[in-house]
Order: structure tokens, then sequence, then C-alpha cells
């Protein structure tokens, strides 16, 4: 097999392929054989027609489609090992020769990640505020802790519902004198934090007792999560059976030993003080190597980003909003109305990010790349079990899944990533400045991320319009962009590394289907005359 390799663009490739003539005859061969074991005509067996008259019926041009499918996926994955290229989107086919007795020749252009030189990464200079843990962190975790070892208790004094008690309640909502689905429950206990609810409605229930009931109204917004209360005038019936409080343990030795190994409380707020100060540590640390890798995107040029890549970017953060939103168990169209957004500037929003996630991938690869910087296998497989352990499954059960819809190069990017930041930081340079100094930098450091998310957004606009027109429409049809599961490295030796092979396949067949069309176009119309005589 011969393999010639064109570079278009810095992120496209076509890639010319010829594969011997004597493979493409055991191909036919091969098919011919296949197709004639199911052939059926009138006076033989099935299968039994003898091979002279099965050629009358079995020709090559109806062989060429079945021979391409079989070899084009086969001969396209020989060629990218053997170039080691690493296809970030499907390949566009040409046919160039498909005869028999020929050899087979065809080219796939496809998009690749390119090697971008990042320079100048070390000793970035970074303003930012001294972290500082001080006593008072340290208490109000401790305060954390006594709310979650506190016991409830009855109030047994004659006195009315106050701000922050808890109530045993029955309630009831209705709407136009009918109850709202969902809307009621018994011996409900309900905490009155005013940050909890409505604005005005613990208000309503203050001066309540044991035994009392209350009637009032209130106003849903449009935005409200809940489907069935949003933007609905509604009537509350409440009756109040008991009023409890938190106790809270003592801050003491006792309570000290019975949250931790440490005998004193003095003991452990010194050992909380140690730790909280070095876990702000790593995480300013890591703000300032996030910072560094930003400023080092802006060295990607425009011509270096992949749009397959964008496009995969996009789709990983809309999937990511989408579970977000499943598990506040809200819809993508009552997190629009919150945000303020319209399916097209939600589209655009997420396009812009994934394009500078893009940038940001294409600047990792680079500092890891020249810092040989890599993953150990111990930690994908620590990530891994810590996933099956959240599901439930074994690590081996959670790998294959991972592997099957391609979560696992998400896993190891994201790793890679973390010691790529952890890299620049320790190589940056870090000035302290004061709380408003940096307040005011994170305000003009979020004006250029906006600028620059504006910039990109225009940038994935302009890419669309210059796309043909049917893949434009594909592409605006969905509600972001979806690449194939393509890998995003070229540097972990994966076997599978195109489309999964019956997307392959598939386009290979359309391609093929396309030159029979063509054939069957310029032949004269002999055959079919010879059939009717």
């Amino acid at each position: 097999m011969k393999v010639t390799v064109s570079e278009n663009t810095p992120v496209e490739r076509t890639m010319e392929v010829t594969v011997d003539s004597k493979k493409v005859d055991q191909a036919y061969s091969q098919a011919f054989e296949k197709m004639a074991r199911s052939l059926n005509l009138k006076g033989f067996r099935k299968g039994k027609v003898p091979t002279q008259i099965a050629r009358r019926y079995i020709t090559d041009d109806g062989l060429a489609g079945t021979v391409l499918e079989g070899m084009l996926p086969r001969a396209f994955r020989e060629a990218l090992a053997e170039s080691q290229l690493v296809p970030l989107s499907e390949p566009r086919w040409e046919i160039v020769s498909k005869e028999r007795g020929h050899d087979l020749v065809f080219k796939a252009t496809f998009e690749v990640k390119p090697q971008v030189d990042i320079t100048d990464y070390k000793g970035v200079v970074i303003n930012q505020a001294r972290p500082e843990i001080t006593d008072e962190h340290v208490e109000n975790v401790l305060q954390d802790y006594r709310n979650g070892q506190a016991r409830l208790a009855s109030v047994t004094e004659d006195r009315g519902l106050q701000e922050d008690d808890i109530a045993l309640v029955d309630y009831t909502c209705l709407h136009e004198g009918q109850p709202v689905a969902h809307g009621s429950a018994q011996n409900y206990l309900m905490e009155l934090k005013q940050e909890a609810y409505l604005p005005g409605f613990v208000d309503n229930l203050l001066g309540l007792r044991a035994g009392q009931e209350r009637e009032f109204e209130a106003d849903f917004p449009e935005d409200y999560t809940n489907e069935d209360l949003a933007g609905k005038h509604v009537t509350f019936q409440f009756k109040l059976h008991e009023i409890k409080v938190r106790q809270l343990p003592e801050l003491n030795d006792e309570f000290a030993k019975t949250i931790s190994d440490f005998e004193t409380l003095a003991a452990l707020r010194a050992d909380m003080l140690e730790k909280m100060t070095e876990n702000v540590k790593v995480r300013t640390r890591r703000e300032a190597g996030s910072r560094i890798l930003f400023q080092l995107a802006g060295q990607v040029q425009d011509t270096q980003v992949p749009q397959a890549l964008m496009a995969y970017k996009a789709n990983l953060i809309f999937r990511t909003l989408g579970q977000k939103l499943e598990r506040e168990q809200m819809t993508l169209e009552q997190y629009m109305a919150s945000q303020g957004l319209d399916k097209d500037r939600l589209f655009r929003q997420i396009s812009a990010q994934g394009a500078f996630e893009a940038r940001i991938e294409l600047a990792v690869d680079s500092v890891a790349r020249t810092e040989s910087i890599a993953v150990p296998s111990s930690e994908i497989s620590a990530q891994i079990a810590q996933s099956a352990k959240m599901h439930g499954v074994s690590p081996d059960e959670m790998e294959d899944q991972m592997r099957q819809d391609g979560t696992i190069e998400v896993v190891r990017y994201n790793l890679l990533q973390t010691r790529v930041v952890d890299f620049l930081a320790e190589h940056g340079e870090v000035s302290y400045i004061t709380p408003e100094e940096a307040s005011r930098l994170a305000e003009e450091e979020k004006k250029q991320a906006e600028a620059a998310a504006k910039k990109a957004e225009q940038e994935a606009q302009e890419a669309r319009k210059a796309e043909p027109a049917e893949e434009a429409e594909s592409e605006t049809a969905e509600a972001a962009p979806a690449p194939i599961k393509s890998k995003t490295t070229a540097s972990d030796g994966e076997e599978d590394v195109t489309a999964p092979k019956k997307k392959v396949a598939s386009r290979a067949k359309e391609a093929a289907e396309e030159g029979e069309a063509e054939d069957e176009a310029k032949k004269p119309r002999t055959r079919a005359k010879k059939k009717e005589g």
C-alpha cells in the first residue's frame, strides 16, 4: 500500500492511498462468492447457481459498492497508522480508481490537530491577592461541623414562629381554587430562612403558633423552576403542628474528639489552620497557573484551530450543561430564561467557549510536548476507579464504557491540563497585591475575556458562512455542534483513531454509490437491450 499525504492548511490533510490490484481482485472475488451464495434463480437451488451463469447476474459494476465498503475503512485505518495521523473530523472521500484489475486509489481529506509551538511560558508574571487563612475562617468551618452535629429539639415555651426555626407543617397550594400538582405535603419540616424562599414568603408564617392555621397569597415569577407554579398567583394554606430548633453541641474538647482524632479543641484548630492554609496555597497556585495558560492561548493563531476541535469542545460544554441542569431538575428553556438567552444566543455563546477551549488544548499540548509532561496510567486508573465507585460498577466495566463514549480521553486531558497548570505556576512569578488591586485586575481580565469570546464568536460565525450549504444546515439544526467521537490527542497510541467503523463504511458506501451513478450515466444501454431480446 502506498500512502501520500498533502498539507492543505495547517489543520487539513489530504491522504491519497493506493491499494495493490491483487488485493482489489481478491476483494471482488470474495464479494462475488458471498453474493453467489445467496443468489436465487428459477431452476436452481439457492446458492447453487453455476459460476458462469451467476456472472451474468452479478457484475463487477454491481459489486463495486460492496468492495469499496469493505476495503476503504480498513485501508484508511492502516494508512492512518502508517502516516501517524489522527483525524479530528470525518473524511471527505474521493474515489480516483476502483475498477477490477487496477489499483484501488482514493483520497481522504480531514482535519488534524496541529502541533503549535508556544513560547515564553516560563517566568510569566501574574498579579494576585495574597492568600490568607485567619482564625475566623477556622471558626466558620467549625461552625459548619457543629451544624452537622446538631439535633432537633421541640420548643416547649409558648411562642410563635421565628426566623431560623424549623416548622413541622401541613400545607396546600391552590391555584384558582384548585390544588396545584405536587403542591401539598403533610408533616413537612421546613427551616424558616429568608434566602430559601420567595421574598416575603417566610414573613407570612412568622408568629404562627402550634395548632394554628394561616392562609396567604403569593406570586411566582415567570422563570420559576417549577413549571406548575411559574407565573401563577396562588393561595397557600398552612397548619403548624410543632416548632423545633437546632441544638448545637458545645465547642469544647469533647466535640473535637467526636469529629476528629484530636484530644483537644486547640489541637484540632491548629491542624485545621495548617491544612486550610496549605489548601488555599495550592488553589491560589493553580489559579495563577490557569491565568498563565489563558495568556498563552493567545499565541495560537486563528488558522491553527481546527473547526472540528472547536465543535468537539462546544459539544462537551453543552453536554456538561445538560448534566448540570438534569441534576438541578431544570429544563433548557428555564435555564435560558434565567440567563436572558434564546437558542441562537446560547448556541453562539457555547460555540465561542468551544473555540477558546480549543486554543487552550493546543497550548496545553505544546507545553506538555516541550517539557515531556505526561499522565501516568495509574492516575487514569484511579479516576476510573473513583467513577466506577460512584456509579456502582466495576472498574473494568467503567473503563470499557469510557473508552466507548470517549470519556477516557476527557479524563486524560483534564489530568494533563492540571499537570501543565501546576508546571506553569511553578515556573511563573506571582506578584502579590492588595485585594482591591486584585479586584480591579479581575474586572479588567473579565472584560478582556468577554472581548476574546466575542471575537471567537465572530470567527465561528464566519467559519459557518464559509462552509458548504448542506453542512451549515446540518450544524445549525443541532442545539450544539456534535462532531464525531474524535481523539483529541496524537500521543495516546489508541488504535481506534477515526470515526466509528460503521460511519466510515457508510461514507465509503456513499462514495462508491456516487461513483457507480457516474459510471452508469456514461455507459451505453446495450445490456438492457440484450435482456429484452
